[in-house]
């Protein structure tokens, strides 16, 4: 199965490391200054991925990354 995925994405092992590099160095940044994610991980996989395909990766990225935020925001939301 991942091999099809590297196929249908054109990626060789080189191109899987640099995403996983561009996710990893990413995830630090956001983890120092609590933003910037997504603006980076997509400029970084936009250079080995069509911007087409990266950016609802990252959106889900972003979405499981905050779910467990969730909870905690519930209550403060004005229901009508």
């Amino acid at each position: 199965m991942l091999h099809r995925l590297l196929a249908d994405l054109n990626l060789s092992v080189a191109g899987v490391g640099y995403l996983v590099l561009v996710v990893l160095v990413a995830a630090v940044i956001h983890g120092y200054t609590g933003f910037g994610f997504s603006a980076l991980v997509v400029s970084g996989a936009s250079l080995a991925l069509p911007p087409a395909k990266v950016v609802p990766t990252v959106l889900l990225l972003e979405v499981a990354a905050s779910i467990h935020m969730l909870p905690t925001v519930w209550k403060d939301i004005d229901a009508p």
